[in-house]
C-alpha cells in the first residue's frame, strides 16, 4: 500500500489493484503485449482539528464539489511512497509474466466546504502510473 503524508498532517493511503489483464495484438519477439484493467482504492486519516472544522459541513451530492474550483486548495506532500500490485499471468504463448502496477501520488488538493461519510475533509489526489511487464524466469 502506498501513502502520502500531507503538510496538514493528513495521511492518504493508496492501494492499486490489477483487476484484469488482456493480451493486446500479436506476440512480439519480446513476448506478449499486455494491457491491464485497474482500480485504485483511497482512504485517509485526517487530524482531529480538521475533522472538527468540517463536522457541520454537508456531504457533497454527486459531483457538485468538483464543479466549484474556488473551494479547493493545494496541500503539499511532505513524504510519499508508491503503492503497487503484482500479478502473475500465464499467457497464451505458455509463458508466465509478472505484471506490476505502481501508483505514486503527485498532487493533492483539499476542500473544507464538505466532509466525507467518515467526517474527513474531502481530498482530491492526482497520481502517476507505471506498468512493468517481465517474463518470470525459473
Amino acid at each position: 500500500m502506498g501513502f502520502a503524508v500531507l503538510s496538514d498532517e493528513t495521511v492518504i493511503y493508496l492501494r492499486p489493484v490489477i483487476v484484469g489483464i488482456a493480451e493486446l495484438g500479436p506476440r512480439m519477439p519480446t513476448g506478449l503485449n499486455l494491457g491491464t484493467a485497474r482500480q485504485v482504492g483511497i482512504s485517509l486519516v485526517a487530524s482531529k482539528q480538521l475533522m472538527e472544522k468540517v463536522a457541520d459541513k454537508p456531504q457533497p451530492k454527486e459531483d457538485e464539489h468538483l464543479r466549484r474550483m474556488d473551494i479547493w486548495e493545494f496541500i503539499d506532500i511532505v513524504e510519499k511512497k508508491a503503492g503497487f500490485d503484482l500479478v502473475r499471468y500465464r499467457g497464451s504463448d505458455g509463458l508466465n509474466y509478472l505484471v506490476r502496477l505502481e501508483i505514486e501520488p503527485n498532487v493533492v488538493s483539499r476542500t473544507l466546504e464538505y466532509r466525507d461519510q467518515l467526517g474527513n475533509p474531502i481530498y482530491h489526489v492526482s497520481w502517476s502510473e507505471k506498468i512493468q511487464v517481465q517474463l518470470e524466469r525459473g
